[in-house]
């Protein structure tokens, strides 16, 4: 007990110390305004409960409950299978540098600082569940319905962040055997696939559901979202309590020694912090990076933009690459291919869940991808200075950042518009329109499309970095709150209003087109047809944005505008 005292002492000191430096950096304009908007935004979205429709209310609209508890279960099973295939390089408990500093001299026994932080981890995740309760559905079903969807995050967060504890003390117990990585990942997949294998030959030979035998473990963990009755809501909770409790156990019987491996990544973060502090380029895997084979060959005859292209990739996470992009799609369209056979599981009515879930996907993508993508001219700002010492207009170097960004956005895009493709497939007798024609001519003209789209969205925040320097993320400190949720929000509607101007046209040129072109050479060919002004009209504006842009660029004085 005077361990969990503790704990929540200095998480409740931390929450009000935090609280009390967002409020005092209210004083300065910038904070102020994007606080005000931030406020807004949580009060009409989510306090006033606004907010959409909650996801388990969704997901039974569409499949009736016991189908969506097996669509759940299937995305979280792969979420927990990436957990064992593709592992961080933490040490299985995490302590931070002041932790390491106080709490190791202290005296405290191995067990109780595994208990403080297997308990730190619930607790934080209590913010976890409150934060996705809010946006999952707000107060608008009242305040039964916000803490029903409370308690389901929390099993689900709780159960997670100790699975991730779990599996990174087991592959911690396989490293110390000797094991490399591609040995682990080779023993992990096969260990997997195995499981599996028996799985589904025991539930066929019992004559059980194959599929929901398999997935029972995710499938406990899901079913709190979707019971109604307070009754079966507590029943439901019974079972995810459980196995928080028995993976709670596991962790702690299982946990390999950490000590050293939680003092190196303290000093790591120590030297990342430093260095975001003092404005130095930082990775953020941690102040050091593997080496990485180069992006493609950089000789000296290729266009100057293709060096920044060169760096930026190198910057970029490693798993955005060819390699997981071409898997991805064979993924996608064996699995969609395989559930589109399964009449008996209603596969197809599942395939075209995940083609419309990627369609959403595809929309967030369009909208926030160019606000996480910061790898271009936002990420060098702070050397701006010696970017424009380069003997390059301003308007390519705005390009030459562009590039990357743009590359892997469209990849991952990409993957998305297939994966819709393939999973919408319409049921026989419905939808005759859709003719297979027209999709394959539907996914040509968008793929052809999406790289303009894409880059044209990536230079209105690297516009409004050079309008709005103050704003910018520099890289100087990892700052957060609701006043920089305000200033992202303001934003993103800037950024959504000219994603608006900027398609207008274009929609109204291949409507044109569609419907001059359509009665001569069909729908298909017309559809094909009408991506070309598009594409044209996207590239035009592209033109215009990036020669604005880079006269911007050439008039900014970073000791002006970044002083602090």
């Amino acid at each position: 007990m005077a361990l969990l005292r503790a704990l929540l002492y200095l998480r409740l000191t931390s929450v009000a110390n935090l609280v009390r430096s967002r409020l005092l950096r209210l004083r300065q304009p910038k904070y102020l305004i994007g606080g005000i908007a931030g406020a807004a935004y949580v009060w009409f979205f989510f306090i006033r409960g606004l907010g959409p429709r909650s996801n388990s209310q969704t997901l039974a609209l569409a499949f009736g409950d016991g189908r969506a508890e097996i669509f759940a279960a299937i995305i979280l099973s792969v979420f927990i299978l990436l957990i064992w295939v593709l592992p961080s390089d933490s040490p299985g408990l995490s302590f931070s540098e002041p932790e390491v500093a106080f709490l190791f001299p202290a005296p405290l026994s191995r067990a109780q600082l595994i208990h403080y932080k297997l308990l730190d981890g619930l607790v934080t995740s209590l913010l976890g569940a409150i934060f996705f309760a809010l946006v999952s559905t707000g107060l608008r079903h009242g305040w039964l319905e916000a803490l029903r969807h409370f308690g389901a995050w929390w099993v689900l967060n709780a159960n997670l962040a100790l699975h991730q504890s779990l599996a990174a003390f087991a592959i911690g117990r396989l490293s110390a055997l000797g094991l490399n990585v591609t040995w682990r990942r080779t023993l992990l997949v096969g260990g997997a696939i195995l499981t599996v294998v028996v799985l589904v030959t025991v539930a066929f030979r019992s004559g059980a559901d194959a599929l929901g035998f398999l997935l029972w473990p995710a499938r406990f963990i899901v079913r709190p979202f979707l019971v109604d009755h307070a009754g079966l809501y507590v029943l439901a909770l019974l079972p995810p309590l459980g196995l928080l409790a028995l993976q709670y156990f596991a962790v702690h019987r299982l946990a390999s020694p950490f000590e050293e491996a939680s003092i190196v990544r303290a000093q790591k973060t120590a030297e990342v912090v430093a260095n975001m502090r003092a404005g130095k380029a930082v990775h953020l895997g941690g102040s050091k990076q593997k080496a990485r084979p180069d992006p493609f060959r950089l000789g000296p005859r290729l266009p100057a933009e293709f060096a920044l292209l060169w760096k930026n990739l190198l910057v970029a996470p490693s798993y955005l690459n060819r390699k997981v992009f071409l898997g991805a799609l064979v993924l996608s369209f064996t699995g969609l291919t395989w559930l589109r056979a399964q009449a008996h599981l209603d596969g197809p009515k599942i395939a075209m869940a995940v083609g419309v879930l990627a369609l959403v996907l595809l929309a967030y993508l369009l909208l926030f991808g160019p606000q996480l993508a910061r790898f271009d001219l936002r990420g060098d700002l702070l050397h701006a200075d010696m970017l424009k010492a380069w003997p390059l207009p301003g308007w390519r170097v705005v390009l030459g950042g562009l590039l990357a960004p743009a590359l892997l956005l469209s990849g991952i895009a990409w993957v998305l518009v297939f994966t819709a493709a393939v999973g919408l497939s319409p049921l026989p007798g419905k939808a005759l329109w859709l003719t297979p024609q027209l999709r394959v001519a539907a996914l040509a003209a968008i793929t052809l499309i999406l790289p303009a789209l894409c880059a044209l969205q990536l230079l209105v925040p690297n516009g409004a970095t050079l309008l709005f320097p103050a704003w910018a993320q520099t890289g100087r400190g990892a700052t957060g709150g609701m006043d920089v949720m305000g200033q992202r929000m303001i934003f993103f509607v800037g950024q959504f209003i000219c994603l608006l101007l900027a398609l207008l046209p274009a929609v109204l040129a291949a409507a044109a087109t569609i419907f001059l072109t359509q009665w001569l050479i069909g729908s298909s060919a017309a559809v094909l047809l009408a991506s070309l002004p598009v594409l044209a009209i996207l590239l035009l504006e592209l033109w215009f944005g990036v020669h604005w842009v880079g006269l911007r660029f050439e008039a900014l004085d970073i000791s002006a505008e970044l002083r602090p």
